[in-house]
């Protein structure tokens, strides 16, 4: 009994020495990362607004482009490790793009290179079309306009058009694929997302895909990745290069690649959604920054509504949330 109770108290000892070396480790690793990862930027390489105060700016048409803005020279090969994710949202994608639109007024090119995007469901839209933005002049107010606003259009131009959603996202995202290549721009090595296949008859499981070879290949992917069971497709679900399968939310909500990435989530969903089960598996090095921090869209309302007519609103919304959080975006992405 003697020898028992005291190989126990060896036991706990060793595993608190194991558990204190473990976190040190991990310590160890965050504080190496953030060194390593932090930025020198000098003031000179942010850029100037071609305004001088965003409170101006009242309705859409007051956004300015930023065509030929906050562009850099040199090409800077995009690390493994830096990850800036993007959830879904449902029809609060005009939002995300407009958020994105006035992050990039801000965060220079050279930094965003850096990063490799990820997306899921309607975020794995404006992920794809944010990487078009960063690595080409045409910035993320074209893309929206030209492929966001018009897939809205078509699908509330027609009665049961938001059964048919995935179709109009699916058409839309394989001509953006082929203005992209025509572009050049790089997809792969760039950008990732995630659908959820089926599995037996009620069952899911999670895909990444980052790796895109034709237009066909990758509309599917979109398309599957927005894919909400009978709400968006009018069907159970949606064909990724012959498999069944829906969206990625349901397996994936943080679309995170690699485990020890420094990863950026931008949630435009409530805050609460984030304490669902799917949601907790997270990468080592997190920060999450809520884009809609007032909650201003409210569920599920705004977020299931397809009209087009009001996407240039929440554009405008997403668009001056980012400035207002401008610090907060700063410090993320480490630049002083």
């Amino acid at each position: 009994m003697k020898l028992r109770l005291q190989s126990e108290r060896y036991f706990c000892i060793f595993n608190n020495q194991q558990f204190k070396y473990s976190l040190q480790t991990q310590l160890f690793k965050k504080q190496s990362k953030l060194s390593a990862g932090a930025n020198n930027i000098k003031k000179g390489d942010i850029p100037r607004f071609f305004f001088s105060n965003v409170i101006n700016i009242k309705q859409y048409s007051d956004i300015p482009s930023n065509i030929n803005q906050n562009s850099q020279n040199e090409e800077v090969k995009t690390n493994d490790q830096k990850e800036l994710l993007l959830s879904g949202g449902g029809c609060a994608i005009s939002y995300q793009a407009g958020y994105m639109h006035g992050l990039s007024e801000f965060i220079p090119k050279k930094i965003l290179k850096q990063y490799r995007v990820g997306g899921v469901s309607s975020g794995s839209c404006i992920a794809s079309f944010f990487v078009c933005s960063v690595y080409s002049d045409k910035d993320m107010k074209y893309w929206y306009e030209k492929y966001v606003r018009e897939s809205l259009k078509q699908i509330n131009n027609e009665i049961l058009g938001p059964f048919n959603a995935t179709k109009y996202i699916k058409e839309q995202a394989m001509k953006a694929y082929a203005e992209a290549q025509n572009l050049k721009i790089p997809f792969n090595g760039t950008l990732h997302l995630y659908i959820s296949p089926r599995k037996y008859v009620i069952g899911f499981t999670k895909q990444l895909i980052d790796n895109f070879t034709d237009a066909q290949q990758f509309g599917e992917a979109i398309s599957c990745s927005c894919a909400i069971p009978v709400v968006t497709t009018g069907k159970f679900s949606d064909v990724y290069q012959g498999i069944s399968a829906v969206d990625g939310g349901f397996t994936m909500a943080l679309p995170f690649r690699n485990q020890d990435s420094d990863c950026i989530f931008l949630n435009v969903l409530p805050k609460i959604c984030s304490e669902f089960p799917v949601v907790r598996e997270r990468p080592d090095f997190l920060s999450v920054i809520h884009i809609d921090p007032e909650e201003s869209l409210k569920f599920p309302k705004d977020y299931f509504n397809f009209s087009h007519q009001i996407a240039d609103e929440y554009f405008l919304r997403g668009y001056l949330s980012s400035h207002k959080q401008k610090q907060k975006l700063l410090r993320a992405f480490r630049i002083n």
